[in-house]
């Protein structure tokens, strides 16, 4: 992993936004009207996560996701005209990793 890499992980761990933000996406999209993805049924709509932020703007939700992904914590998945999200557990597993290297 390289320092920038570590870096955009730190920046997208690092707002108590998103931290919940992961732990919505986390938990999937629940009991729900939103469409469901048809290659990962946990992925989360942005409709759904909207709902769990209803003072957040589309355009603040989508920046925080946007980062999420850029620091490879979340996948962007698109199905046609809808996008979806969920954890991407190789980011989270890169982190384990390299935190065992700096004990070494």
């Amino acid at each position: 992993m390289t320092k920038t890499n570590m870096e955009q992980i730190i920046k997208g761990l690092g707002d108590p936004f998103r931290l919940k933000l992961l732990e919505r996406i986390k938990n999937g999209p629940g009991e729900t009207n939103s469409p469901i993805s048809k290659t990962n049924p946990n992925a989360i709509c942005p409709l759904d996560l909207r709902a769990g932020f209803p003072t957040m703007t589309k355009e603040r939700l989508f920046y925080h996701l946007q980062l999420l992904v850029s620091a490879d914590l979340v996948h962007k998945i698109r199905e046609g005209r809808y996008t979806y999200y969920s954890i991407n557990r190789e980011g989270f597993e890169s982190i384990i990793e390299w935190s065992k290297g700096i004990r070494d």
